[in-house]
């Protein structure tokens, strides 16, 4: 299975993943900042596992024929 996602994008995704959950747990705390914790712990987990959005949480939902972003870095065609 490709990746949903470019490196580019996994690496803006990991370090922004990092900094909100920094950001978040120790900075702000309360509500908001679990809030933000929980989101950045979820753009830190899509960009370490190389899937984000609809393919990651409902596979399914995706088109068949939809190309991924790893396919078109790589010039593969469906």
């Amino acid at each position: 299975m490709t990746n949903s996602i470019s490196e580019g994008e996994r690496l803006i995704h990991v370090l922004t993943g990092i900094y909100a959950m920094l950001l978040g747990f120790l900075f702000i705390q309360g509500l908001v900042g679990g809030i933000l914790g929980v989101a950045g712990l979820a753009a830190l987990g899509g960009g370490v596992s190389g899937k984000y959005g609809l393919s990651m949480v409902a596979p399914g939902l995706v088109a068949p024929g939809a190309k991924s972003a790893g396919d078109r870095d790589k010039g593969h065609t469906n």
